[in-house]
């Protein structure tokens, strides 16, 4: 990994590291202190993922929305007002730095993942059931729930700011005129429509 690690998106402490030019090894190990098969990366403006190939998500960096997947109320407190030293001293004594296995149901760790992305706030996963589930910021409708959180409140949704678990993709994306007003949006039952 490199650039820069104000929100531990590189993997390390950013006590130990708080931009690098070079690229730095990051060794993630499992729960039993073994090394995964790692098939794909995806990083989103503060955060990073990692999809193994049994199907597994690790996340670490900015989590301020949840976006790391690791439950709901395991938030960090700060937002893009907030001084990086203050950021660096959260997401530190949060942990938000170190891979951790995303949670899927029933707070287990999430299996069964095909595909992953990222987005500013945000994580998307394809599960192998053809299903697409988010979690993390739904400020700009990112969630997929068919609303956005700022906007029009008469819109269906309206109101879910963020989800620290999982929620399931049931509309595309809306584009919103001028007045508020939705102008496309359309069911989304499985990968395959």
């Amino acid at each position: 990994t490199w650039g820069d690690n104000t929100y531990g998106q590189l993997g390390f402490s950013q006590l130990q590291v708080e931009r690098t030019i070079r690229p730095l090894l990051l060794n993630i190990l499992d729960h039993n202190g073994n090394l995964p098969n790692f098939i794909s990366v995806a990083a989103g403006s503060n955060h990073s993922l990692a999809l193994t190939s049994d199907g597994q998500v690790y996340a670490w960096g900015a989590n301020q929305y949840g976006q790391l997947g690791r439950g709901e109320g395991h938030y960090s407190d700060y937002d893009y007002s907030t001084a990086p030293a203050e950021i660096r001293r959260i997401a530190t004594v949060n942990g938000d730095y170190e891979p951790t296995a995303m949670l899927g149901f029933n707070s287990l760790v999430l299996t069964g993942v095909l595909d992953l992305a990222a987005t500013e706030g945000a994580t998307g996963v394809l599960l192998v059931d053809c299903s697409i589930w988010t979690v993390g910021s739904n400020k700009y409708g990112q969630l997929g729930t068919g609303a956005i959180y700022e906007g029009n409140p008469d819109l269906p949704g309206y109101g879910l700011k963020q989800s620290g678990i999982l929620v399931q993709v049931v509309s595309s994306a809306e584009s919103i005129d001028a007045a508020g007003q939705p102008v496309a949006s359309e069911s989304v039952s499985s990968i395959t429509q």
